[in-house]
């Protein structure tokens, strides 16, 4: 059976409502697992499998992290495509950017970058690379934050109780990363990390639940 949203002219079938809401749920675990593997750094001149599971790690953060753009669009269509919805696919869209580019950088560029130069020599030219990777990082979580912001809005201007207590959730998974890294409470080290990326993976992964129990 196709779903056609009120307010939409995009039609979404149930089985891709089922699917949309798996992959939520899969890259939601997946992603807190590949932060609990994340490695903490390389030794100067290392070359060995810590590099290697650290490009590992970051690819798969970045497969995830679309994974979840894709399934969080089609929750977006299920609902109403109204003002609230498009802000958060934009808002996501552009958090997916900035994590896209911080995973490049330390899961790529880094690398690759400490097999070529002295260490002793390009200290500035690693402290370049890190602040690109911190920016980009925080933009992914700030703008994460706003979309969840925008989709919680949403869900609670409704009836159900359903739609209060996910967007509720959302509020809160919003609003605790974002606060920590703006307050200093958190850096956005491995630790910072997966704290941040673990709160707003639970809550993409409990929507994909409700997509999957059909009350979303």
């Amino acid at each position: 059976m196709t779903r056609v949203p009120p307010h939409s002219t995009i039609a979404v079938s149930r089985k891709t409502e089922r699917i949309a809401g798996i992959v939520l749920l899969v890259a939601a675990v997946l992603i807190i697992v590949a932060m609990a593997h994340h490695p903490s750094g390389l030794e100067p001149g290392h070359t060995g499998i810590g590099m290697t599971l650290g490009g590992f790690i970051h690819a798969a953060r970045i497969v995830l992290l679309g994974a979840n753009l894709w399934g969080l669009t089609i929750f977006s269509i299920r609902q109403t495509l109204g003002g609230w919805m498009l802000a958060g696919i934009v808002a996501y869209g552009i958090s997916f950017t900035g994590n896209l580019i911080a995973a490049l950088i330390n899961g790529f560029i880094v690398p690759a970058v400490a097999t070529q130069v002295d260490h002793a020599e390009s200290g500035d030219l690693f402290i370049l690379l890190w602040q690109s990777n911190q920016a980009a990082a925080q933009l992914g979580i700030y703008a994460a934050s706003g979309a969840f912001v925008f989709w919680s809005i949403s869900l609670l201007s409704r009836k159900k109780a359903e739609d209060f207590v996910i967007g509720s959730l959302g509020l809160i998974a919003a609003f605790v990363p974002s606060a920590a890294l703006y307050t200093a409470v958190i850096a956005l080290d491995v630790d910072g990390a997966f704290l941040a990326y673990g709160v707003q993976a639970a809550w993409t992964g409990l929507v994909g639940l409700e997509m999957l129990r059909q009350k979303l």
